[in-house]
């Protein structure tokens, strides 16, 4: 029978599963597709719940960790492994991400493509910053207008993503 594991420890797991997930998404150019019922997957002892990441044993351990990668054990070796050599990045964007990811402080650096498209928008008007209490409204030919929450922080990244790879 499946041992029940506390909301905090499935929360802090699924928040650090998602946060990996989003940098890896965000760094290597795929798109990012969150996991199916991560935190149900996690608290019932699912150890690879999504991604390619693989959970240490969350419900026998003090904190989660992501203990590898089969998607990407190069980008794994750098972020959580801290192997700086593993992939060609800079050093101080590497160790940014390592904080985001591991720590849940500071923001994600913008990968370089990113940063030339932000340098090409620099003279374009800027929006306001997302919450995750905004409700976005854009037009829609169909019936005006289409209202869209953004009740996590994983789907206003995902949404910002969508946005820069459109443009």
């Amino acid at each position: 029978m499946a041992q029940s594991i506390g909301t905090d420890k499935t929360k802090a797991a699924a928040d650090l599963v998602l946060r990996y997930l989003i940098a890896r998404a965000l760094f290597r150019g795929t798109l990012f597709k969150p996991p199916k019922n991560l935190e149900y997957q996690i608290s019932g002892g699912v150890r690879y719940p999504g991604g390619g990441v693989l959970l240490n044993e969350v419900s026998l351990r003090p904190i989660p960790a992501i203990v590898y990668d089969r998607k990407d054990p190069d980008f794994w070796a750098a972020v959580i492994g801290g192997d700086d050599s593993a992939i060609d990045m800079d050093p101080a964007d590497l160790n940014e991400i390592r904080r985001v990811v591991l720590s849940d402080k500071g923001a994600l650096p913008l990968p370089q493509q990113g940063q030339d498209v932000a340098q090409h928008r620099e003279g374009s008007q800027q929006a306001p910053a997302l919450s995750n209490s905004d409700t976005l409204q854009r037009a829609d030919p169909r019936n005006g207008r289409i209202n869209a929450r953004l009740s996590r922080p994983y789907r206003a990244v995902q949404f910002l993503m969508r946005r820069l790879a459109l443009s």
